[in-house]
């Protein structure tokens, strides 16, 4: 069923199993409708070597119910068994879906106003938005990402 909150929880984990899979070398696409990530969940990874001889794997986790992306993850390696890189480069939250602002930890998303959110760290757990909406103006908030998305969703349905 679809988490309509949010998926970071979700993209945040499958970093993790994405990463774990690169590791493992095998190439190709594969799909799982079987894991613990919820009946709605497909996952689907493509891992192929880079043009410079590298690992690239891309991990989209969909919802069964919609065809939706619930979350894309992109992890890169020199190797392999090297230490990947992983990012989430796009997430659902409420009715928007947020894009990793390259170069940053930050995303980006759409609707009425336009949202900038930074995820919190181990000392500051809470999330900041940052607001530009139609008119010129700007706001920050700063919660725990389910707040933040509760917000941002009555933002967007008033």
């Amino acid at each position: 069923m679809r988490n309509f909150n949010n998926e970071f929880r979700l993209a945040y984990t499958l970093t993790n199993v994405a990463a774990q899979r690169i590791r493992r070398g095998e190439l190709g696409a594969t799909t799982a409708y079987n894991h613990p990530y919820g009946d709605d969940i497909i996952l689907t990874a493509n891992h192929k070597r880079t043009p410079a001889g590298g690992h690239k794997l891309v991990l989209i986790a969909t919802y069964r119910s919609t065809g939706e992306t619930a979350a894309a993850i992109e992890v890169t390696a020199d190797e392999a068994t090297d230490n990947p890189m992983s990012r989430i480069v796009k997430v659902q939250a409420g009715e928007l879906m947020f894009h990793n602002i390259p170069g940053t930890t930050n995303f980006r998303g759409r609707g009425r106003h336009t949202y900038d959110i930074t995820p919190g760290t181990k000392d500051h757990p809470d999330w900041t938005v940052n607001v530009h909406t139609a008119g010129g103006n700007e706001l920050t908030r700063t919660d725990p990402i389910d707040d933040l998305v509760d917000w941002i969703t009555t933002a967007e349905a008033a």
